[in-house]
C-alpha cells in the first residue's frame, strides 16, 4: 500500500520559486525553473530585482568642521614677564564627518605666545582623539593674554 501524496507540477513550481527567494532574497532573478519532462512547457519565471543601494560616499572632516580650546592646566606668572603656561588641547567635531576605518590628522596652531606652537591631534572614527604634543608649554607676553588654537590642515587617512 503506497501511503505517498503527488504534488502538481505547478506546486511544486512554485514551492521551488519560493524557496530560492527566500535562499536568495529579492534581488535574485531566477530564470528558467522547470517542473518534469511530463509537465506543462518550460516559462521562465523573473522575479523583479532590487536596485542596490548606492554606495556610502566616505564622509569627510574638514577644518572648518574641527573647533579646538586650549585649556590651561597649569601657570606661573611673573609679573609684566608674562607667564608660563601649560595646557592641552581640547577638540569637537560631527562624528558624521569622520568615515568608518578612517583617523584624521589635524595640524594646529597655538597663538598668543611669544612664539607661536604647532601641534597635531589624531581623530578616530570611533569619536575619540590623541593628541600628539608632548609636553605643550608657552610663553605669554602678559598674564592677562590668553592662547587661542585654530586648526590649519586636515589629513584624513583609512
Amino acid at each position: 500500500m503506497n501511503h505517498s501524496k503527488s504534488v502538481d507540477g505547478g506546486k511544486a513550481v512554485l514551492l521551488v520559486v519560493a524557496v530560492l527567494i527566500a535562499l536568495c532574497g529579492a534581488g535574485a532573478v531566477i530564470g528558467m525553473i522547470t517542473a518534469s519532462d511530463d509537465g506543462p512547457p518550460e516559462t521562465p519565471i523573473t522575479v523583479p530585482t532590487i536596485d542596490a543601494p548606492s554606495p556610502v560616499e566616505t564622509a569627510v572632516l574638514l577644518a572648518a568642521d574641527v573647533k579646538l580650546a586650549v585649556k590651561v592646566t597649569d601657570k606661573q606668572c611673573f609679573g609684566s614677564y608674562g607667564c608660563n603656561i601649560e595646557y592641552e588641547i581640547k577638540a569637537t567635531w560631527p562624528l558624521r564627518a569622520v568615515g568608518r576605518g578612517t583617523e584624521c590628522d589635524v595640524t594646529y596652531d597655538v597663538r598668543g605666545f611669544k612664539d607661536p606652537q604647532t601641534g597635531t591631534l589624531t581623530i578616530r572614527d570611533d569619536g575619540t582623539f590623541r593628541d600628539g604634543t608632548v609636553f605643550p608649554l608657552g610663553v605669554t607676553p602678559k598674564s592677562s593674554t590668553k592662547p587661542v588654537a585654530r586648526v590649519t590642515e586636515v589629513e584624513c587617512r583609512s
